[in-house]
C-alpha cells in the first residue's frame, strides 16, 4: 500500500470487521466496502455500498478532477 499522485494524497486500504464483532461485513471476501476518500480538499465518508458502486464513485471523483 502507498500509492500516491498529484491529485490524491493518501494511500486507501480495506478494513474488515463491524464493530459489533459479528464477522466482515465490507472489505476483502465479501461483496461490500465502507470507503473514506482523503484528498488535499477534505474527507468524504462513503457509507457501506457494493464494490461496483464504490468504483463508480471513485471514478466520478477522478473526473471531477481531471
Amino acid at each position: 500500500m502507498g500509492m500516491k499522485n498529484e491529485r490524491f494524497d493518501k494511500p486507501c486500504g480495506a478494513a474488515g470487521e463491524d464493530e459489533g464483532g459479528g464477522g466482515a461485513e465490507f472489505g476483502f471476501g465479501v461483496a461490500t466496502n465502507v470507503v473514506t476518500l482523503i484528498t488535499k480538499d477534505g474527507i468524504k465518508e462513503l457509507p457501506l455500498m457494493g464494490k461496483d458502486e464504490v468504483a463508480g464513485c471513485l471514478l466520478d471523483e477522478i473526473a471531477a478532477r481531471r
